[in-house]
């Protein structure tokens, strides 16, 4: 499922308008869910490509698979205008106060954030296991990909 080193990088998936959900693949009631967001940052396409790129390998070889794998997308607005944000950064309002306040204010990340926590109370209701979330980030730094785990 994963591409050699030199396969040449898949444009973008969207044009115009990018859809909140990226697709599915396998049953909500037989396992797990792995939910994957992808494009928190407009100017950060990668991982909307990499969570395509999965999706599209695992319909075409449909291996046994127990639970469902959901891609997202984050910033839908800053993604079609290739940006990182339109008014302020989506990966640093996940506070507390902002996710339980019902938003009074045009803010375009507001917007997003509401409806990302729709979709993922949704997911979670429809859920029959455990979920886990991939929050995809690219980075232009020098080093290693990494990741930062938490319960």
């Amino acid at each position: 499922l994963i591409p050699s080193p030199t396969s040449a990088v898949p444009p973008f998936p969207f044009t115009g308008e990018v859809p909140r959900e990226i697709g599915r693949f396998g049953r909500r009631k037989d396992g797990p869910t792995l939910v994957c967001l992808g494009g928190c940052h407009g100017n950060e396409l990668m991982g909307v490509i990499a969570i395509r790129e999965v999706l599209d390998q695992l319909h075409q070889h449909a291996p046994a698979f127990a639970g469902q794998f959901i891609g997202l997308t984050g910033n839908r607005q800053a993604l079609s205008r290739r940006v990182r944000y339109v008014d302020q950064d989506l990966n640093r309002i996940w506070t507390e106060q902002n996710v339980n306040k019902t938003p009074t204010d045009d803010i375009a990340e507001t917007k997003e954030l509401r409806e990302l926590i729709h979709c993922f109370e949704a997911i979670r209701r429809e859920a029959a296991g455990p979920i886990a979330m991939l929050d995809l980030h690219t980075f232009s730094a020098e080093g290693l990909p990494f990741a930062v785990a938490d319960e």
